[in-house]
């Protein structure tokens, strides 16, 4: 061999051996920040019981529910009106997103994830022999169920995302030590289902993602150290006692400009892969999520510039910065809503 093959050979050894040792690192902080996380979200997913309204229900046999209950029931009502009505609009039948048959009890049912991966999960082989069917996800599904995921998760995420625009707002503007719990927990738990919405319909139902294993790892890393600070922080915010003077918002918020940059530069990375593919609905899907994303990093900085008291001085321009930040919030849901239209039409 000559030196410059034997150089070229030590250095794809050495990326190689590289590339697997930061994913065995990534993975093991994935599993102590999921660990941190399954306790934090008891604070969330706990039961909430408000006075007279859940001893109402709890007569009906309605038991209490939690924050996170609330905000999928919030999210899920207006998808499953607006997905009907979509279909009704494009002339096809308006049937709900998940009809009633034993697919969809299956799910309702299943607690257990190995079980739901088991259950769902394609062989190479159906791959092999029909991918137009099942799709570039891990998840075997026909075209109309695929259909029906990606325009409802993503709708739901465009929800969230209105709801955040005013809740967020409005939080914002309130000293951190005045904030009331629920309020807190209604922020947090937006965030959470929109969040969740998001990653998952990107990830059931790919559109022209991004490429490179490397990438991959490092774009779920940020995406679950967003959820993890904002569960964590806010379980902290709901828990804090009166004595506890701890600005726990101010602190997630600054966690969360600082992962906006990594986000931002795995966003051009993508734009610039997207740039190189064919036009078309998956390729116009796929810039819109992108851009969406664009417009939650920017309502992520002005969050934290306002709720660090940067404009504590002007309360005006601190106004104006927390309408600002809806605005961008809003615009997110805007083009959450344009992606499902466009596979809805496609």
């Amino acid at each position: 061999m000559s030196v410059g093959a034997i150089l070229k050979g030590i250095v794809g050894i050495l990326g190689d051996a590289i590339v697997r040792s930061a994913q065995a690192v990534i993975d093991a902080l994935l599993d102590l920040l999921a660990a941190a996380m399954k306790a934090a979200l008891s604070a969330f997913t706990g039961p909430m019981h408000i006075p007279v309204i859940s001893d109402i229900l709890n007569a009906i046999g309605i038991p209490d529910f939690s924050m996170l209950d609330v905000m999928c029931w919030v999210a899920a009502v207006p998808v499953t009106i607006g997905y009907k009505l979509g279909r009704a609009i494009a002339g096809k039948d308006h049937a709900p997103p998940f009809p009633d048959n034993p697919e969809t009890t299956f799910l309702i049912e299943t607690k257990d994830y190995a079980t739901l991966v088991a259950a769902f999960t394609a062989p190479t082989q159906l791959r092999r022999a029909a991918p137009a069917a099942v799709g570039a996800g891990p998840i075997v599904m026909s075209p109309l169920a695929a259909e029906a995921v990606f325009i409802s998760l993503h709708v739901a995420a465009g929800v969230c995302a209105w709801v955040s625009a005013f809740l967020d707002a409005f939080e914002s503007l309130i000293p951190n030590p005045e904030v009331p719990m629920a309020l807190t927990g209604c922020c947090v738990a937006s965030a959470i289902v929109g969040g969740l919405s998001r990653a998952i319909a990107n990830f059931l139902v790919p559109k022209y993602p991004l490429e490179g294993d490397m990438i991959n790892i490092w774009s779920k890393f940020f995406t679950f150290c967003f959820l993890f600070n904002k569960v964590v922080f806010g379980a902290a915010g709901l828990r804090q006692g009166e004595d506890d003077d701890s600005d726990y918002r101010a602190a997630a918020a600054g966690l969360d400009a600082v992962l906006v940059i990594p986000a931002f530069i795995i966003t051009c990375v993508h734009f610039h892969q997207l740039g190189e593919k064919d036009a078309g609905n998956d390729r116009s899907i796929a810039i819109l999520d992108e851009t969406s994303f664009v417009a939650t990093y920017v309502a992520r900085v002005i969050y934290t510039l306002v709720v660090t008291g940067v404009f504590d001085g002007d309360e005006e321009v601190k106004a104006g910065m927390a309408t600002a930040m809806g605005v961008t919030q809003v615009i997110h849901g805007v083009l959450q809503f344009s992606e499902a239209a466009v596979e809805g039409v496609g």
